[in-house]
């Protein structure tokens, strides 16, 4: 079987560097610039850090290219979406399952599911169709700190056979030194909301169960700033108090009621209306 160069081994070759070659740019001064990263040290890093095997990981240039590569191994036929959700997985969704030349371009392969509101909490409505469960996938963002903790995974297993759980609001998964991933369970995320969205690190976590196939659809090189930042911890944000009563709450906004809240208007970021009852979105910073 073809393997792929294996980053925990010693006996890799250095990165390559472009600092003894003719450099005719003189703008680039920076000598980080001028070199691939050391992928060893970025993997053994973040393996250390998070407690993790190494063969339950792999390191990617950002959430976006995590969803690309696990619709490349698991190529499903189908996929549910949550909505809202992450606006980039809908668009990457549509190409990625873009039929080909012998398929019928009507034939519908995403599906939309909205949320609803009950018992003070935002739970996942009707599912609009219930397709062939081995050739589907189901998308879902951990923005709510819930997917592990009630059983949701357990639902969306009715309907599609994987499921990927979007943890970049909560860094949760990844952060519990006992955590266990489902063989049909991928958890992605990024560094994005927690250090700073231009380092471009995301990760997907997964059953060792998937380690050959990730290796080899895993991306050669990534962020230069990925051997600095996977050997920290990506801090906890904590959200100030606010007056009202929350619905739910991420690293960096939470959700109430409308009629509820009597804080301050600038830190309202959005509104909407779900199942006819009306909530606000608040930043953690004034406007």
């Amino acid at each position: 079987m073809f393997k792929r160069r294996d980053y925990f081994k010693e006996d890799r070759q250095k990165p390559w560097s472009i600092k003894d070659e003719p450099v005719t740019c003189e703008a680039l001064a920076d000598t980080e610039a001028r070199t691939y990263p050391d992928m060893f040290e970025a993997y053994k890093n973040f393996a250390q850090t998070y407690n993790l095997s190494r063969d339950s990981f792999i390191l990617t240039n950002g959430c976006e290219n995590a969803v690309r590569i696990i619709f490349e191994a698991l190529r499903p036929k189908y996929a549910y979406i949550e909505n809202p959700s992450w606006g980039l997985v809908e668009v990457l969704t549509n190409g990625l399952l873009y039929p080909r030349p012998e398929e019928t371009p009507e034939e519908k392969r995403i599906f939309l599911v909205d949320y609803e509101f009950k018992n003070e909490k935002f739970v996942l409505g009707d599912y609009p169709l219930k397709l062939p469960q081995e050739n589907s996938l189901f998308y879902v963002t951990d923005k709510y700190n819930n997917v592990f903790e009630h059983e949701v995974l357990q639902d969306r297993n009715e309907y599609a056979k994987y499921t990927i759980v979007d943890e970049t609001y909560s860094a949760k998964i990844l952060r519990d030194s006992n955590r266990e991933i489902p063989e049909n369970v991928f958890v992605i995320g990024s560094y994005s909301k927690f250090c700073g969205a231009g380092i471009r690190l995301g990760y997907i976590l997964y059953n060792p169960k998937w380690n050959n196939l990730m290796q080899l659809l895993r991306e050669e090189c990534i962020s230069k700033l990925a051997e600095k930042y996977t050997s920290i911890h990506m801090p906890e944000i904590h959200l100030p108090e606010f007056d009202g009563d929350f619905v739910c709450k991420s690293n960096n906004y939470v959700i109430v009621k409308a009629d509820s809240y009597t804080g301050d208007k600038r830190r309202i970021n959005r509104e909407f209306e779900v199942s006819g009852i009306k909530f606000y979105k608040l930043g953690l910073s004034l406007k």
